[in-house]
């Protein structure tokens, strides 16, 4: 028989880290590959009931509670039933597969106030397990110190050892902190008339005196990353694929691939709530700062706060905020089972006569808080309550919210502006040099006749005219799609314009009291305003398939200019080029890509109020930074 570390005599000992997939995947493995007649794990004997009641519930993440008096008559200690830990799993293999499993813990709260430094986990992913432990192995040694330990590890090599004999072979799923010492225990010369004597200790291993302060809790929702090793989403990600039985294909589970999981599945949200896109430099920059952000932790998988962080700043505040709400989701905790609710993320829980402050049963590494601001958004729940009391029949009258409209009015004097230096820079005039520069040096221009010794200077004359409308489209859609909110407002007063746009529904995004926003698809602005029709019911305009047509041809229609703004992502139609013909009027276009993405993102998304009265407090729910 094998004789190492990992392997003494009949016994397979696979020590772990709390938490980590890693070396849940390696339970597995060993599982299936040895085929064991017995499981052992180092959880405490007395909460066999309950943590065997919360690997029942799983996939919903439970976790039981108990009072500990070494941190205080105030503290309690929590054990999450984590999918993602080896233990736990190796219990569910044991349900599964009816496989005899027992708590080989003997103590009430063991020594778990030590956290061991160790190399990232991923190490094992591409060193292999038995080499990662190999390594560590020495270094686990040396750290050896309290003496207390050893009755404790004697105690539990002691159960091994009478497994092994009832059962022959046996799988131990413990920790790193235990494994050095429980290995020098079981090599310790013993004496088999004392290991006779241990039923009393396996008849504990049966939990026949489970502890009565113990209970079984439901972690909040918005706690899981308070007490799961793991990014939650990625625990999700995990039992979608135990689920499916991809955990036995060649490769297992794919780590990184979940991260780039979240990344893709956060840029969808961001798509479909602010109407963006990551693009393929954001990408690139997005995945660089990740890994640069992991090399500073000394860590090669990251973890919530790097790939918020990344997303934070790599892309915008949106993503980085539906990167962090996606990554710190579990869907499968969204409905209540019954069990108490305990919100792991406060520290303390109210329990009996005041607040009990919480401690994790495994000793978590040395860490610090880090905070990430994001501009304050509503909780789902407040959504929800304002939604109910939005009114459908506008029947107070909407309105917009003053500075976004002062914001637009800029943007669309920006827009004109730059339209008439694109007409003049049309009718720039370039001639040799005699006895003025004019409005500067043609670099151009002389370059190609430098060996003539000419030098040629540009005029360019100044802007005539004026810019009527200014039509910007963001996404174009045929008239016949009616998932769209179509309208026209009219000036407040003299500095403001008439606009008429097509929108997003409303009343999707409500983020106060009689407050939603939406995002403009494409909007036409006429300065100075005039009351013009409202093109979506003008007869004249009803023959155009398109919105954007509609909108351009309203805008050559009214304009009391010859020139009109047209702000796309492609030139007019030949048809709306005709029409400026006939009515004498002059498009100037000018692509989407001109403008700042944050400029355009900044008039796209706008807010309408339920009402005039609603601008008295708008500003509390409204903010106007847009990160």
């Amino acid at each position: 028989m094998k004789n190492t570390p990992l392997h003494i005599g009949g016994i397979t000992l696979i020590p772990s880290t709390w938490g980590r997939v890693t070396f849940a995947e390696e339970v597995r493995r060993r599982c299936f590959a040895e085929q064991p007649a017995a499981l052992a794990v180092e959880l405490p004997a007395s909460m066999n009931r309950w943590i065997q009641s919360g690997i029942g519930r799983l996939p919903e993440i439970t976790a039981v509670c108990y009072s500990d008096p070494t941190k205080g008559s105030d503290a309690i200690r929590h054990l999450t039933i984590d999918p993602c830990d080896a233990m736990i799993e190796g219990l569910r293999l044991g349900r599964e597969f009816d496989l005899p499993s027992f708590f080989v813990d003997m103590g009430e709260t063991g020594l778990r106030d030590v956290h061991i430094p160790l190399p990232c986990d991923f190490v094992a992913d591409q060193a292999g397990y038995e080499a990662y432990c190999r390594r560590v192995w020495p270094f686990l040694v040396a750290r050896i110190a309290r003496q207390k330990e050893a009755g404790a590890r004697k105690r539990m090599a002691r159960a091994l050892r009478a497994l092994q004999r009832e059962y022959g072979t046996i799988l131990w799923i413990g920790s790193f902190t235990a494994w050095p010492g429980l290995v020098r225990a079981l090599r310790e010369p013993h004496d088999e008339s004392d290991d006779m004597d241990s039923g009393l200790d396996l008849n504990r291993l049966q939990s026949r005196n489970p502890r009565k302060d113990s209970v079984l809790v439901r972690a909040l929702p918005d706690s899981l990353a308070h007490c799961l090793t793991e990014i939650p989403y990625l625990v999700y990600l995990y039992e979608c694929a135990r689920e499916s039985e991809q955990l036995n294909a060649p490769g297992g589970f794919a780590k990184l691939e979940a991260i780039r999981t979240i990344y893709l599945e956060a840029e969808k949200e961001y798509q479909h709530r602010h109407k963006e896109i990551v693009n393929l430099t954001q990408w690139r920059i997005l995945m660089q700062y990740t890994r640069n952000l992991m090399l500073l932790t000394e860590r090669y998988r990251p973890d919530l706060y790097t790939i918020a962080m990344a997303a934070n700043g790599c892309v915008d505040g949106d993503y980085g905020y539906e990167t962090y709400a996606l990554a710190a989701s579990y869907p499968y905790q969204e409905l209540n089972s019954g069990l108490p609710e305990v919100d792991f993320g406060s520290r303390e829980t109210a329990e009996g006569n005041g607040p009990r402050r919480i401690h994790p049963h495994w000793a978590p590494p040395p860490s610090e808080e880090r905070q990430i601001r994001f501009k304050r958004r509503p909780s789902h729940r407040m959504q929800e309550i304002w939604k109910q009391f939005w009114d459908p029949n506008l029947s107070k009258g909407i309105c917009s919210w003053p500075p976004e409209d002062e914001r637009q009015e800029g943007f669309m004097r920006y827009i004109r502006q730059r339209a008439l230096q694109i007409m003049s820079e049309d009718r720039t005039r370039v001639e040799e040099f005699t006895h003025s520069f004019l409005d500067g040096l043609d670099v151009r221009e002389t370059m190609r006749n430098w060996h003539t010794g000419k030098i040629y200077v540009r005029e360019t004359p100044m802007p005539t005219g004026q810019v009527g409308p200014v039509v910007l489209i963001f996404r174009d859609e045929t008239i016949d799609w009616n998932y769209s909110w179509r309208e026209a407002l009219y000036a407040e007063h003299e500095n403001e314009s008439d606009i008429a746009f097509y929108a997003d529904p409303l009343g999707e995004h409500v983020v106060g009291p009689g407050i939603c926003y939406t995002h403009f698809n494409g909007i036409m602005s006429v300065y100075p305003a005039n009351q013009i029709l409202n093109p979506w019911v003008d007869p004249a305009l009803s023959q155009y398939e398109w919105c954007a047509d509609v909108l351009l041809g309203a805008a050559i229609m009214y304009s009391e200019y010859r020139n009109v703004a047209y702000v796309a992502h492609t030139p007019p139609t030949a048809q709306m080029t005709a029409l400026a013909r006939q009515f004498e009027r002059h498009i100037i276009y000018m692509p989407l890509a001109m403008f700042a993405k944050k400029a355009l993102k900044k008039v796209r998304r706008f807010h309408i109020l339920d009402g005039k009265h609603v601008r008295q407090f708008a500003s509390e729910f409204i903010d106007d930074s847009l990160s």
